[in-house]
Parts: structure tokens; C-alpha cells; sequence
């Protein structure tokens, strides 16, 4: 799959597409997550030498856990807090639906810290 998208990718730069790179962004980030894997088991099965990609791998894994963490310290501070959902969302300028998702739903077991990522 993510051979395909760096296939379409290139072709995008080679018409000049200036969405070429937001593009190629979506669809990783969109791969990285539907696979379930963490950073290491990912990059060892794609095992990509197109720099493109693997810098486009690893954004998405580093957005993953930026938002693991997001949602780590939302859900701290929900617990924390001894309120409802409803009164955290109200109390915090928040939608109900975000806060109901980011308390109830499992953390995606890819998201990492971003200190794990390679140099």
C-alpha cells in the first residue's frame, strides 16, 4: 500500500501538484493507523529507502503520539477533575463528544512517545 502511495506521490511531483506533499502526508498518516503497529515493527515490515516516505512515516507516527499525549492529559485531568463529561466539556470550552471519545475509547496501541523516533 504504501509503495502505491509513493508511486502516485512522485507522479504528483513529476505534474508539479502543489497538494503533492499534503497528499502523500494523509494517506501515510491514514496507513500508520489502520495498521495497528508501533514505529519499529512499521518501519521494519515497510523497510522504505525512499527518503520522501520515510520522512512522511515518520510524521505520522510523531503526530500519532503527540496526540496519545493530547489525549493521555485529557484524560488526566477529566479523572482529576471529579466532574461529569458534560461539566468538563462546559467548564473547559470543549465539545461533549470529544471528551466522551478521549475518556471511553483505548489509547491506539501505535502511539508512542516521540522520543523513541530514530535520529
Amino acid at each position: 500500500m504504501l509503495h502505491a502511495i509513493a508511486e502516485v506521490f512522485r507522479r504528483r511531483i513529476a505534474r508539479k501538484r502543489p497538494d503533492a506533499q499534503e497528499w502523500m502526508a494523509s494517506r501515510v498518516w491514514a496507513a500508520v493507523q489502520a495498521s495497528g503497529l508501533e514505529r519499529a515493527a512499521y518501519l521494519e515490515v515497510i523497510g522504505t529507502a525512499d527518503e520522501a516516505l520515510s520522512a512522511a512515516i515518520h510524521a505520522a507516527f510523531d503526530d500519532l503520539a503527540q496526540e496519545h499525549a493530547k489525549r493521555e492529559a485529557l484524560r488526566r485531568a477529566y479523572a482529576s477533575s471529579g466532574c461529569s463529561v458534560e461539566e468538563f466539556a462546559q467548564r473547559y470550552g470543549m465539545d461533549i463528544a470529544t471528551v466522551q471519545r478521549a475518556v471511553t475509547e483505548p489509547a491506539p496501541a501505535q502511539a508512542e512517545p516521540a522520543a523513541s523516533a530514530p535520529p
